[in-house]
Order: structure tokens, then sequence, then C-alpha cells
């Protein structure tokens, strides 16, 4: 199901079926729907050959190593920074009460 909707009287003609269809833009909005784009990578991926998905593979490992790196990172910089506050609050006069 998906929220896409007509409002269209009962035992509409084509022609206004049509007129509702394009002005209501339903295909444009199928095309930015969520399943929309889950069967086009679906009718893509049944596509691709057995090297286009090793190709695939590799390219995914490329993104998990990326990202773990970006995470290391992200972590060991808020550990400095962390270090970087205890060593200012043992300074007296900065200290809390």
């Amino acid at each position: 199901m998906t929220p896409i909707k007509l409002s269209i009287p009962r035992n509409a003609r084509l022609s206004t079926l049509t007129k509702a269809f394009k002005t209501a833009d339903v295909l444009g909005q199928w095309a930015k729907s969520g399943t929309a784009q889950r069967f086009a990578n679906q009718k893509i991926r049944r596509t691709l050959s057995d090297f286009d998905r090793f190709k695939l593979m590799l390219l995914k490992k490329k993104v998990r190593v990326l990202s773990l790196r970006a995470r290391v990172f992200v972590c060991s910089v808020s550990h400095v920074l962390m270090l970087n506050v205890r060593k200012v609050s043992k300074v007296p006069y900065l200290s809390p009460l």
C-alpha cells in the first residue's frame, strides 16, 4: 500500500481518470516512493553479471572500511577532547566547588 490517492467520482470515464492521474502526478509520486526505488534496485541487481556482483562487493568493502575509520577517528578525537577537559578541570581556579 502506498499513500498515493486520487479523488475521482464513481463510474468515471477513461478521460476523467487520465486527467485526474496526470494532475495528481501519480507517476512522479510513485517514482519517489521507497517501494518503486526498491523495485528498480531489484531490477538492476537481477541484470548484474558475476563480475558486476564482484565489483559491488569490493565497493561495499571499501565503504565499510571508510565508515569504520571515520568512527574510530571520531572516537579518538572525542577521547582526546575529554582528556583535555579533565586536565583543565584540575586547575584549581577552574575546578568546580
